[in-house]
């Protein structure tokens, strides 16, 4: 059980989603110990610094970073700004997909020769593409005219858009595995048509992960951490559940066992993070 448990804690990502340098720097030293990575968005990284708060996560101990930053710009801007990421000597880093493969390769290409320049004495980061955020759904793709309106009304709506949805999704995640990414960050509904589309290599990262009971918050392609692993996810990322807990290394754990208890059932996609 103890090797299930230690798989579980590295297929656990806390989002760390709160502005305040010394609250995250407390909230990460009890939680890293049951967690693969920590994830630092705009919350954090915007309000003190980039360079400074991953710098304050190395003091303590916390190394396997994910930049959550979702670059979407020019190849060349995104290029230079994941060079001096990679600098930094994070895990992980994320671009949006919808930047298209040769902004994605861009990235890639920059995060190699920067771990090359560097004797290779920082890490190369994981670079993924973000799909399509969790906190949208058809409808709001159609809004703004990703995706075309739809007005078919009858009982099978739903399901109709799901599937577009998916596709969307995964041609998505195909773009970013052309372009020499190492995954992609999709929902759960869209894990496992993206393993069966990009194969057992192809890293998938799911956020919009609760445990039974949580707060919904903003999201609305949500699921649990047992259907995350059945859907063959490698990661899992949960934020407010996790900090916003009084306890959150307990709350942290608690979801590993969800997670080990899913994976004593489920075969198949136990690969650990790099």
């Amino acid at each position: 059980m103890s090797n299930t448990l230690d798989l579980a804690r590295q297929k656990l990502t806390l989002a760390l989603d709160v502005p305040d340098l010394n609250a995250a720097q407390e909230i990460a030293g009890l939680v890293a110990p049951h967690v693969g990575r920590i994830k630092l968005g705009t919350v954090i990284l915007e309000a003190n610094g980039t360079p400074q708060v991953i710098e304050a996560m190395h003091r303590i101990g916390v190394l396997n970073v994910f930049v959550d930053l979702k670059w979407h710009n020019t190849p060349d801007v995104v290029a230079k700004t994941v060079a001096s990421v990679t600098r930094m000597n994070v895990g992980m880093i994320n671009v949006h997909a919808l930047g298209g493969v040769k902004m994605m390769r861009a990235a890639k290409d920059a995060a190699m020769q920067t771990w090359e320049e560097a004797g290779r004495n920082v890490r190369c980061p994981l670079v993924i593409a973000v799909t399509i955020l969790t906190s949208q759904d058809y409808d709001d793709l159609a809004e703004i005219g990703v995706v075309p309106l739809f007005e078919h009304n009858g009982p099978d709506a739903i399901e109709i858009k799901k599937h577009k949805m998916e596709a969307l999704v995964v041609s998505l995640a195909r773009a970013a595995q052309k372009a020499g990414l190492d995954g992609a960050v999709a929902s759960v509904h869209e894990a496992l048509p993206i393993r069966n589309a990009c194969g057992p290599k192809f890293r998938i990262v799911t956020p919009g992960i609760r445990p039974a009971g949580a707060d919904k918050t903003d999201q609305k392609r949500l699921d649990t951490p047992a259907n995350a692993i059945k859907a063959e996810s490698d990661e899992l990322v949960v934020g407010s559940p996790i900090y916003k807990d009084p306890n959150p290394a307990e709350a942290a754990e608690r979801i590993v066992r969800e997670i080990a208890e899913a994976l004593g059932t489920h075969c198949g996609c136990e690969k650990t993070p790099a």
